[in-house]
């Protein structure tokens, strides 16, 4: 039988454009992150209409939870 897997979706969307600078800062460093950390399966972000999405794949809970809880994220 399969084991389940954790998916974590996001969407944010950034209201003026001078805060681009430091929204882009944390959203690379969080991806880094995110691609580095163990259990994570996969992980991608992208922009549709103006708003940024991410989706992250854990191969369990905790790793999920290791990663929120630690370094640029």
């Amino acid at each position: 039988m399969d084991r389940p897997v954790y998916v974590s979706i996001t969407g944010l969307r950034v209201r003026h454009f001078w805060q681009q600078p430091v929204f882009w800062r944390h959203a690379i460093a969080s991806m880094i992150q995110a691609r580095a950390a163990d259990g994570c399966l996969q992980a991608e972000a992208r922009t549709i209409d103006g708003i940024h999405h991410t989706r992250s794949v854990w191969r369990d809970r905790a790793s999920m939870l290791v990663y929120l809880r630690a370094g640029a994220h």
